[in-house]
């Protein structure tokens, strides 16, 4: 759980330096599926809050239940990402 804090928080920390650096399309490929509300803050609360439930399901993975939830989490994840890469969005440069 604590690594996928840490984790979360790294992507945060790409996110905002993406923004510093103008480029928002990292951040909403790191936020995804909180990148659909074409809202950076939304898109950078959310980030951790992806990253420490996929951690807290990796964690967990002896269990089925938790294999199949991290299997939606990251099907969800992945396929919201073309969503948000089409123009035009907030993070589109």
């Amino acid at each position: 759980m604590i690594g996928a804090t840490f984790y979360g928080v790294f992507f945060v920390g790409v996110a905002l330096l993406a923004r510093c650096l103008r480029s928002d399309v990292l951040c909403g490929i790191v936020s995804s599926p909180f990148g659909l509300t074409n809202s950076f803050t939304i898109a950078l609360l959310g980030t951790p809050i992806v990253w420490i439930v996929a951690g807290s399901l990796v964690a967990g993975a002896q269990s089925r239940t938790r294999r199949i939830l991290l299997l939606i989490l990251m099907g969800v994840h992945y396929g919201s990402i073309a969503f948000i890469l089409k123009e035009p969005t907030v993070f589109d440069d």
